[in-house]
């Protein structure tokens, strides 16, 4: 009796490399939130979708108000329905995006590479 084969490696790293394409997606995004807060902004602004798709150029409209919801939780991000990926658990949907949330591995990788927590001020030892 042989012994199960092991996982490839794209199995093992999965959800850890899917955090690492959306990061950057989420970094634009919160640039795009940095830069409206001197504006005033009536309405909804659009972000670019958060999956992990390199050459994905959707775009996900949205209030101000709803995007600070959602950044509260560094492993949720914003997508569009159709790019939800089989690892990512959907916490709501609306007619504009789906906001998913990273779970396992995944979720510990967005928050590492979470833009606001590397930007926090450290506290002095």
């Amino acid at each position: 009796m042989s012994a199960a084969p092991p996982k490839s490696l794209a199995d093992s790293v999965r959800p850890r490399g899917r955090v690492q394409t959306q990061a950057p997606f989420r970094a634009v995004n919160e640039e795009l939130r940095r830069l409206a807060d001197g504006f005033p902004v009536l309405g909804l602004l659009a972000f670019v979708c958060g999956c992990d798709r390199r050459d994905c150029l959707a775009r996900c409209s949205l209030s101000l108000a709803d995007c600070e919801a959602i950044r509260r939780f560094p492993t949720r991000f914003l997508v569009k329905a159709e790019r939800v990926g089989a690892d990512e658990r959907t916490v709501s949907e609306t007619d504009e995006y789906v906001l998913v949330e990273q779970v396992g591995r995944g979720a510990a990788s967005a928050i590492r590479l979470d833009p606001r927590r590397r930007a926090a001020p450290t506290k002095p030892g």
